[in-house]
């Protein structure tokens, strides 16, 4: 049996694994969560004070002089025939601003990571389960700060911060205390975006010395396996790390890693 490594954090990762340790990149996710999606915005609705707001602000902004000619409410009565003009333009502007917001949440990328391997709940949590490959990192060395999900009843106030939080109901009892932490970041840190075989990665810095070590699901597929065990250790940057995979002797209630 394996000692496991004590204060790193784990990133479950499919083919892409192999890629992103040669160029020592982290792959990031786009927001694909229910929870993480803003809800549709209605069309904008222009109230009564929103018109009233803006021509205070137009008063206001008159010339002393002119201004000590005419009272805010006669100001109103001549701009009276004009206002079917100036709601549109102010529906208009209250669309853009929301279409801006809108695109601000789509610029936000994430990654979440478990804290405990012996956790079944975590190794759970894709449909590819036991398949996957548990990169163990040192959050300490990486290129930014993860911090702990929360887990909550309502959406944040702010949209980035639904990338490192996730319904209350997901963190019952009954998984086991799923231990999870979120990287997130704007469009505007990742290091680069490519595309590999039709599909578009979004990669952050991942310092080779932040690596510390990985883990196989015990359904790691045969080819995948064979081919990480030879780039693993025929890599200088990551062969003396250690290396395992797991075990789950049937009729057992408990699994545990042996060293490849």
């Amino acid at each position: 049996m394996m000692t496991l490594a004590k204060n790193v954090c784990y990133l479950p990762l499919d083919g892409e694994i192999i890629p992103c340790l040669k160029w020592g990149m982290l792959p990031l996710r786009r927001p694909d969560k229910p929870w993480m999606q803003l809800p549709p915005q209605p069309a904008s609705a222009l109230s009564e004070t929103d018109y009233l707001d803006h021509m205070q602000r137009e008063y206001e902004r008159l010339n002393p002089a002119v201004r000590g000619l005419l009272t805010f409410d006669q100001f109103l009565q001549q701009a009276q025939s004009k206002r079917p003009q100036i709601e549109k333009a102010l529906t208009q502007h209250k669309d853009r601003i929301s279409a801006k917001q809108q695109q601000v949440a789509s610029d936000w990328y994430y990654q979440h990571f478990y804290h405990d391997p012996e956790s079944l709940a975590a190794w759970q949590q894709s449909d590819a389960g036991f398949q996957r490959i548990w990169l163990a990192l040192d959050p300490d060395l990486l290129a930014h700060e993860i911090t702990p999900v929360q887990f909550r009843n309502d959406a944040p106030a702010r949209y980035c911060e639904r990338l490192s939080s996730a319904p209350l109901s997901s963190a019952t009892s009954n998984n086991g205390g799923l231990q999870q932490s979120a990287l997130v970041v704007p469009g505007s840190d990742l290091t680069k975006q490519i595309q590999v075989q039709g599909t578009q990665m979004n990669l952050l810095t991942l310092p080779p010395k932040a690596v510390k070590g990985a883990l196989l699901g015990m359904h790691c597929l045969p080819e995948q396996k064979e081919k990480f065990v030879q780039f693993w250790k025929s890599d200088m940057r990551y062969q003396r790390k250690p290396l395992s995979q797991m075990v789950w002797p049937k009729g057992d209630y408990q699994f545990s890693f042996e060293p490849l």
